[in-house]
């Protein structure tokens, strides 16, 4: 067991006006109630979110995110999210902004440390008994770090 304490990637100056976790997955990644405050994958998709980056800035955050994924698949860690802010307006040089400067973003990657042991390879095998492996959240490190990248690729990057 692991107790992990870090800053909270939404402690900025700029108010939060929308919040998404995002594993990579569209199996069971909607919010049961539209009052919840964290979205997830499959609401980021039918909100029709993207971060509106400059191409410059899109391919940066795909290689930080790709070096993290590599790493963390290294490790045998799977069932990670992209943590994803949207602030509106107030961008600096420091942040990464909306082309246009109308919003701000806050990423962060948290839920990091599940290692993908006996208890997840089970779990993994009845998703696959039951035809939705490839969608479920839990998966091999290597897939799930593959998919998670195509979907920051496609859904956030929309490259």
């Amino acid at each position: 067991r692991y107790v992990t304490v870090m800053h909270s990637v939404f402690d900025v100056p700029a108010q939060i006006v929308a919040m998404y976790d995002l594993k990579g997955s569209t199996h069971g990644r909607k919010v049961r109630n539209a009052s919840e405050a964290v979205r997830k994958d499959t609401d980021w998709i039918e909100d029709g979110r993207r971060l509106r980056v400059r191409k410059v800035d899109a391919e940066a955050l795909a290689g930080i995110h790709q070096e993290c994924c590599r790493f963390l698949g290294s490790e045998s860690v799977m069932d990670y999210s992209v943590l994803v802010g949207v602030a509106r307006g107030r961008c600096s040089k420091a942040r990464w902004c909306s082309e246009d400067s109308s919003e701000t973003y806050v990423l962060g990657m948290v839920d990091f440390l599940v290692q993908y042991g006996l208890g997840k390879k089970a779990e993994h095998f009845i998703h696959q008994i039951a035809g939705r492996g490839s969608t479920a959240s839990v998966t091999d490190p290597q897939t799930y770090a593959a998919r998670q990248r195509k979907f920051v690729d496609q859904h956030l990057l929309g490259r």
